[in-house]
């Protein structure tokens, strides 16, 4: 396995469309950086790790701070679950259980009320979903 170190940019052309994607780094001395990257952005893809769930508490309340800055106000918000298939990890319906809870909680900082699709697909979910890969 392969940890996320810095910041690294790409960015994704198809047709006439043009996505700038950020992989930032997750650990606590890029945390207080995240905001300054999810500023004026058009969707926030925040990965949860189901095999390792024992940092589930910290991932949600990183996510729970992030989705607290008044610049962030609004933007959509998918949350993936990445991992599911690895041995010891969460379910797919322990970790759509936790996640739920925590947007239902947080539902507030997300526009429209906080959706949460329960699917392996985008679909039609606008605001928050719960994807598993």
């Amino acid at each position: 396995m392969v940890l996320q170190v810095g910041f690294n940019m790409r960015k994704v052309t198809k047709g006439n469309v043009t996505i700038k994607l950020w992989d930032l780094g997750g650990q606590p001395r890029f945390r207080s950086m995240w905001e300054r990257y999810c500023r004026a952005v058009s969707a926030i893809v925040y990965v949860v790790d189901a095999a390792d769930p024992d940092n589930l508490s910290i991932s949600k309340s990183e996510l729970h701070d992030l989705l607290s800055k008044p610049s962030l106000n609004g933007i959509p918000l998918l949350v993936l679950g990445n991992k599911i298939d690895m041995p010891g990890a969460l379910s797919k319906q322990a970790l759509t259980d936790q996640i739920a809870m925590f947007v239902k909680i947080s539902e507030g900082h997300i526009r429209g009320g906080g959706q949460i699709c329960l699917s392996n697909l985008v679909a039609d979910c606008f605001n928050c979903c719960l994807l598993f890969f």
